[in-house]
């Protein structure tokens, strides 16, 4: 969850069953990614990650500039 933290996510939830670990919740997709080789490297190669859309929203002009994206 760390590393998620450290991508801008919202972790919602936690859940476990068995050996299965999961959590859920949301992260801007620009910072995801690498995410694949990141997760893959912190667990030692015993994890793995899928994404789905969520939603979207307009970013505004300090979003942009906090992430130094250019857009238009």
């Amino acid at each position: 969850a760390a590393d998620l933290n450290g991508r801008g996510a919202q972790v919602e939830g936690f859940g476990q069953k068995g050996a299965l670990r999961t959590l859920w919740g949301m992260v801007p997709l620009y910072s995801m990614l690498g995410y694949a080789t990141g997760v893959r490297s912190i667990s030692q190669g015993s994890a793995t990650y899928s994404l789905r859309p969520r939603g979207q929203r307009v970013l505004t002009q300090k979003d942009l500039d906090d992430r130094e994206l250019l857009f238009g």
